[in-house]
């Protein structure tokens, strides 16, 4: 929401650049002409130093501390003598300093002016930053400049258009045709996007900051290891959920959650936010968050309503996840009961246990008729047929 232009074209030295990074985050000045330059801090103390041989910051200063935290509230330690003898310890072996700055950020709240238009591009704060070098100092000038955001209804919408169209879908296939199996390589698949979704979104934010690669990567397991876990719970989810191990919608439910939470929930500010430090621009930084959203909810919602217990259908979804599977299992059952009911008679007796002789009679010359005994025990022996044919 604030922009920070730093002006040096007074400084006119050569292999002097000083500009604002990050979204105006943080400042970074490159000296290349390998006489040392120093920056005072707020007090006008030795705060860094930058030449041929490195950056080095003074532990004596109060902005070491200070500048730790963007509200400025880092403890400062006591026994410190920032008017003393500097105490330079190295940061980095390159000429290049890069530091938080209070002067380049509006501290405070927001200003008169803008509370009352906030639609409307203001500068809202100009400071002066010293350097020197031996006895000649300059001074840059450090611009903050409010940049109205977009409305954040436009993602809201975005993401509620994304999980009702993820939900109804999954509850068409599983009320509508029961297709067990398609709900699981579907949720595999979306759980798939999701994961790359919310990598490229934390990459995003670690590179955003200016540094090393090897710094960057650092970042991406210190700052997101919440993330990094549900990614490989996610893979382990799908892995499942390919296999048609209906455990992995369980796993599927709990990686899509966490994600929203750390990947989504975290981060909605940039729905409305002008410029935030996005190593791929402020837009993807939008659609990742509204992907993040949409497919989290809607994969934990479907992953719910497909565990849910139903009766009817678990003996088909117990032996078969497949479409087809279900609808050869029901034609072979109609095709079974149709040839019960044409069998002759004769066959269905012969089934039954052997009549004993003569020793009575009366019972050897017994006669069925129909809807007897005999016909009403048929079914339990078409019966263990049909599960053979189904299985």
């Amino acid at each position: 929401m604030v922009s920070v232009k730093a002006d040096s074209a007074s400084a006119n030295l050569s292999g002097f650049k000083f500009r604002s990074i990050e979204a105006g985050s943080r400042l970074e000045l490159r000296w290349l002409s390998g006489d040392q330059i120093q920056v005072p801090d707020y007090d006008g103390h030795p705060y860094l130093r930058i030449g041929a041989n490195g950056t080095f910051e003074n532990t004596q200063s109060n902005a070491v501390y200070l500048n730790r935290d963007r509200n400025g509230a880092t403890q400062i330690p006591d026994g410190l003598n920032p008017g003393g003898p500097p105490m330079w310890r190295r940061l980095s072996t390159e000429s290049v300093a890069r530091w938080h700055d209070h002067r380049a950020h509006r501290m405070g709240g927001d200003p008169p002016n803008v509370r009352a238009n906030p639609e409307k591009r203001q500068v809202v704060q100009i400071e002066n930053i010293e350097f020197s070098q031996g006895p000649v100092t300059w001074t840059s000038a450090v611009q903050v400049t409010w940049v109205p955001g977009p409305s954040p209804a436009f993602g809201y919408a975005a993401i509620a258009v994304l999980t009702a169209t993820l939900t109804c879908t999954g509850l068409l296939l599983l009320r509508s045709y029961d297709c067990l199996g398609t709900v699981q390589f579907a949720v595999a698949a979306l759980l798939g996007l999701l994961v790359v979704t919310d990598a490229l979104h934390l990459v995003g934010i670690s590179f955003g900051v200016k540094g090393t690669a090897g710094a960057a990567l650092a970042r991406v397991f210190n700052v997101g290891f919440a993330s990094v876990a549900a990614w490989l719970i996610g893979l382990v989810a799908i892995f499942l959920l390919i296999g048609h191990r209906v455990d992995g919608f369980y796993l599927a439910t709990f990686a899509a959650g966490l994600i929203t939470l750390v990947g989504g929930l975290a981060d909605v500010g940039v729905l409305s936010h002008s410029s935030i430090p996005f190593a791929f621009g402020v837009t993807v930084a939008r659609i990742s968050v509204v992907l993040t959203f949409g497919l989290g909810i809607g994969i934990a919602v479907i992953s719910v309503l497909a565990t849910r217990p139903d009766p009817s259908a678990a003996e088909f979804r117990k032996n078969s996840l497949r479409c087809g599977s279900l609808a050869n299992a029901s034609s072979l059952a109609r095709r079974s009961a149709a040839s019960f009911s044409e069998s002759p008679a004769p066959a269905i007796r012969s089934t039954s246990a052997p009549v004993r002789s003569s020793t009575r009679p009366n019972r050897s010359r017994k006669s069925f008729a129909p809807g007897s005994q005999i016909q009403r025990s048929a079914p339990a022996v078409v019966q263990p047929a049909f599960r053979t044919s189904s299985s």
